[in-house]
């Protein structure tokens, strides 16, 4: 990479001050979570949920390992509900295609590469002063008690990669927003002099960690503090810097040029709109309903909710074959989302549910 666009990426750092208020990041970066104690690998008590989109032709199974496809989700952003993650993260999750209420809910087991989950706020990784930035997509390693151990690599830093652990509270589904609000008045903007910088807890106090870029690539800091020979410097790209480094180690810089922050943000899924030609007329669900894989009696993989928009396709004996309105989550080609007929509403109950 040349060296202009390694410094550019080195600058990102000026225009990535993701979901602050110009005085918030004049007073400090955000206010954090609580650093989670280091715990041993163990199941998780974590329910995570959100409205999102996931890769088109995604399966959901019947079991956690092996077992038949019960259901396919297609593309469009649609609720999930995700209710337990293996240990180590690798392998199948449950989820449900509900967050509770109005929807056609399957109930099955997903690969955990199919679902992104992103930081819903700013993550310690190196005590209070390096953060993972709220809105950075989560790569999960293991889970925890009340939470998941993380890992991250830097952004332009020479295969560096620091971990961390993430509360439940901390951990999203639906994809970020990002807002680049301007520096704090009179902020001062410095870069590093070399590829490495040492970071410290306070002026002539403790380091806390080596910052290793790649070969000349230099990342930059805005400061509003001198003291005793050293800066108080931040920084806000795919991690969050709030600490103290040694102005002998840094050069000022009186102009900076910004990188566009959608080279860091990560990217999001398209949700594509799908469509029946000449569809069935819908109906709305006036009771639960419970689904089956097949036209015949067996455990249900899931419900038609109180509420529901569907289609009533075709029938086979005393049932019906559905799909939800959205499309959003399908049969497999082997098999069916089959309700019994009795259950659908009727014209007038339907009318009388509005």
């Amino acid at each position: 990479m040349p060296r202009a666009a390694r410094t550019s990426l080195a600058l990102a750092a000026l225009a990535s001050i993701w979901g602050l208020t110009q005085q918030d990041v004049a007073a400090a970066p955000p206010v954090p979570v609580v650093p989670m104690q280091a715990a041993p690998a163990a199941p998780t008590s974590c329910v995570v949920e959100g409205t999102t989109p996931v890769p088109a032709n995604t399966m959901v199974f019947d079991q956690q390992k092996g077992g038949q496809a019960i259901a396919k989700l297609t593309g469009p952003s649609l609720p999930l509900r995700i209710t337990s993650f293996p240990e180590p993260f690798a392998g199948r999750m449950s989820l449900e295609t509900s967050r509770g209420g109005k929807q056609l809910r399957i109930e099955g087991w997903v690969d955990t590469s199919k679902v992104r989950l992103f930081a819903k706020q700013d993550i310690p990784l190196v005590g209070t002063n390096i953060w993972l930035t709220k809105g950075m997509p989560l790569d999960v390693k293991h889970t925890r008690a009340t939470g998941f151990a993380i890992a991250h690599h830097i952004l332009g830093s020479d295969d560096q990669t620091i971990t961390g652990a993430a509360p439940c509270g901390a951990v999203q589904l639906e994809f970020p927003t990002f807002t680049s609000p301007e520096l704090p008045r009179g902020a001062r903007t410095f870069q590093m002099k070399k590829d490495q910088l040492e970071l410290y807890t306070e002026p002539g106090g403790d380091r806390v960690f080596t910052l290793k870029m790649e070969s000349d690539t230099r990342k930059v800091f805005w400061s509003t503090e001198v003291r005793a020979g050293y800066a108080h410097v931040f920084s806000r790209a795919d991690i969050t810097i709030d600490a103290w480094a040694r102005l002998s180690d840094l050069s000022y810089l009186r102009h900076a040029e910004l990188f566009d922050l959608e080279a860091i943000a990560p990217k999001p899924l398209a949700s594509p709109t799908l469509a029946i030609q000449d569809p069935p007329t819908p109906l709305v669900a006036i009771k639960a309903l419970p689904i089956h894989r097949k036209a015949a009696n067996g455990t249900p993989i899931g419900e038609v909710e109180v509420g529901a928009k569907f289609y009533p396709m075709e029938q086979s004996g005393d049932w019906t074959n559905v799909m939800p309105v959205g499309l959003a989550v399908l049969p497999p080609d082997s098999g069916g989302f089959w309700v019994r007929t009795a259950g659908l509403p009727k014209k007038k109950d339907e009318a009388s549910s509005r």
